[in-house]
């Protein structure tokens, strides 16, 4: 569930001695139990069905992209970019790419994960969440 892991041998920074970004998944090391506990469990896996000529890695992309991008929204723009990201994604269930239960799973952990359903409540967002996805599949 953490966006970013950063693991430090000593106290540096980026541009300063004995700091090595590594970005292949296969030389990072293993992380320890305790900081996988603070990760918490792994997400369930998203069901991708092909839809058309898009493969499931297309459409995976896609869904992580869009998601990464509303994750990322700053404080002020949350709301409209969780309705742009409903439209996205609802363009995916009308293509039959991902379910729309799943969807409006993963736009409203989404939407928890940068605190807009602590701002907002429950309710604005799945509203938010529901209109976008009418407005995507209509569109």
């Amino acid at each position: 569930r953490c966006k970013y892991v950063e693991l430090r041998h000593r106290g540096t920074c980026p541009g300063s001695p004995g700091y090595q970004p590594r970005f292949v998944p296969e030389r990072l090391p293993v992380l320890p139990p305790w900081l996988c506990e603070l990760a918490g469990p792994p997400l369930p896996p998203v069901v991708i069905r092909p839809a058309g000529h898009a493969s499931p890695a297309r459409t995976w992309n896609r869904l992580h992209g869009i998601l990464e991008r509303l994750i990322g929204t700053e404080r002020g723009e949350r709301n409209r970019m969780l309705y742009w990201a409903s439209t996205r994604v609802a363009e995916l269930v009308a293509d039959g790419a991902v379910e729309q239960d799943q969807a409006q799973k993963m736009l409203r952990d989404a939407a928890a994960e940068m605190g807009l359903v602590a701002e907002d409540g429950e309710g604005a967002v799945q509203a938010t969440i529901t209109s976008g996805l009418r407005s995507g599949v209509i569109a």
